[in-house]
């Protein structure tokens, strides 16, 4: 019978391979725009990369602007979502050489000679759709696919039509993260969800009821495990925690979409997200949970994987996979005795 080290180390196989299916879905660098940025110094470096820009608008006729370098042939592809069912929906202009002119621009959008203006006034539609990566719910307004004829520098405008009008604008299609990017994707995700209106303490409230519960529990039957006496089982422990809150915040998150939106069948690429997000977490702590007192090299090996799977699956918080991977290097190997 194969032993639970190498289950475990199957299962973190098949959760890579589950991780790759599910990407080909699509997913967003999201850039939140803090409050106080300027309107028009974003510079997007690569408009064929996917991007996600969450901000918002202070006042009617506000424009936010957002510049970059494009070549004949290239594919242009823009999105604008709101979050809210109620309130303004802003207007979304495209600039740039060679398009095909539509509507008057707003005031504050320059269309700089030999430029034409693309002018799509949003609509929202009657219900919202589903985000599977980062579960939640947005109503598309407003969307142009086009492929450009003419090399020079595009222009996307976002104006506001009312006070405090939260945004989100996608552009580009080649899903693409550079290591970091990938890395501060769970980090930009919480910053989103509070532009979008979302309490802090609604977004971390399961993470922490995870992991606050779970150290307590841990803290009253620490003498039945051997492992809880060293700072790798803890380190291994919280790490595992952490995960696992990460799992519910997301399981939260889609239950809240999914009430607004209904189901979808994108749901399903969630799902894989929440099962890759919560099998490190409890690798982790069947790991830090063990009832031999030493840790054997399967064990730092899983501690190990462990770590890159949460990374991968945007799991933890970033602090969950480096506790693992600090676990791992605390870990000491079982005590060898004379005889």
């Amino acid at each position: 019978m194969p032993s639970r080290s190498g289950r475990g180390c199957r299962a973190l196989l098949i959760a890579f391979l589950l991780l790759l299916l599910s990407l080909s879905a699509g997913a967003h660098v999201p850039v939140v725009l803090g409050e106080g940025h300027d309107p028009a110094a974003r510079t997007v470096p690569d408009p064929l990369k996917s991007w996600a820009f969450y901000a918002t608008l202070p006042g009617a006729g506000e424009p936010d602007l957002f510049r970059f370098e494009m070549h004949r042939g290239d594919r242009l592809v823009v999105s604008l979502q709101v979050p809210d069912a109620r309130g303004s929906v802003p207007v979304l202009v495209v600039v740039g050489p060679g398009l095909s002119s539509s509507g008057i621009p707003p005031p504050g959008v320059e269309v700089p000679p030999g430029s034409s203006a693309v002018v799509l006034e949003g609509v929202r539609p009657p219900r919202p759709s589903y985000e599977p990566f980062a579960p939640g719910a947005s109503y598309p307004v407003a969307a142009l696919d086009t492929v450009v004829n003419a090399d020079g520098e595009y222009r996307v405008a976002v104006v506001g039509t009312g006070e405090d009008t939260r945004y989100g604008l996608a552009i580009g299609y080649r899903e693409e993260f550079s290591p970091l990017e990938w890395v501060m994707v769970p980090l930009s995700v919480l910053q989103a969800r509070v532009n979008e209106g979302q309490h802090p303490a609604l977004v971390l409230a399961p993470l922490l009821l995870v992991l606050v519960s779970g150290l307590l529990l841990l803290a009253i039957r620490r003498k039945d495990d051997p492992r809880l006496h060293s700072a790798a089982g803890w380190c291994a422990a919280t790490a595992g925690l952490l995960m696992l809150g990460s799992a519910a915040g997301t399981l939260v998150q889609m239950g809240m979409a999914l009430a607004i939106t209904g189901l979808a069948a994108t749901a399903v690429v969630t799902v894989i997200f929440i099962l890759l997000s919560a099998l490190p977490g409890i690798l982790c702590l069947r790991v830090a949970l063990a009832r031999t007192p030493g840790w054997g090299r399967r064990d730092r090996v899983i501690l190990l994987a462990s770590a890159l799977l949460a990374i991968a699956a945007w799991s933890g918080l970033l602090a969950g996979p480096l506790l693992a991977l600090a676990a791992a290097a605390l870990a000491r190997p079982r005590p060898v005795h004379a005889a």
